[in-house]
């Protein structure tokens, strides 16, 4: 298969690899092609602290992850979770409680439900709690990590299939309702 240079996704173009259909024969795609996107929400991130380990007597002064027993993700040392963390550990000179290192969000929200440790996991994931018994509470220093979500797909795509569109826009629609709901 021949290929020309992609373009970036992000400026909305790119280019579509040629390829051989047949011995001698190309079927050629156009040399730019648009995506369309659209916008869903936001992902953001805040610390989910189970209800036992939340001071009673908050200080204003101390940073909320001192002597917090928290959880990570596994090997975090590149992400930006860990960076942000990092960041604030160093500028308040805390030392974090790291017990459990665990490999996705889920089994982190799963350790939270434990009580036994807090995590920073996307507010998303406060659709999975139960308010009673974890407190979520959004850091000035995770405000850094907000992510846009979009759906990106292409318009030579809804040429070839045009029912697509509309289920492109109904899962869209269903997708910013759950992210609106936390």
């Amino acid at each position: 298969m021949e290929s020309c240079s992609t373009g970036s996704v992000t400026g909305h173009t790119a280019t579509m690899p040629l390829r051989r259909t047949q011995p001698g024969h190309r079927r050629v795609f156009p040399s730019r092609q648009p995506f369309r996107s659209l916008f869903l929400g936001k992902i953001q991130y805040a610390l989910f602290v189970p209800k036992g380990l939340v001071p009673a007597k908050p200080q204003p002064k101390r940073s909320p992850l001192e002597g917090l027993p928290l959880a990570g993700l596994g090997d975090a040392s590149g992400s930006q979770v860990w960076r942000a963390l990092e960041s604030h550990v160093q500028k308040k000179k805390v030392i974090l409680n790291l017990p459990a290192r665990l490999s996705t969000y889920p089994a982190l929200l799963e350790a939270v439900h434990s009580g036994k440790v807090a995590a920073v996991l996307p507010t998303l994931a406060s659709l999975r709690i139960d308010p009673a018994k974890v407190e979520v509470m959004p850091l000035p220093l995770l405000a850094t990590l907000e992510r846009e979500v979009r759906v990106i797909w292409s318009r030579k795509m809804i040429e070839l299939r045009p029912n697509l569109d509309a289920l492109i826009h109904r899962l869209a629609d269903l997708l910013r309702q759950v992210l609106r709901s936390h």
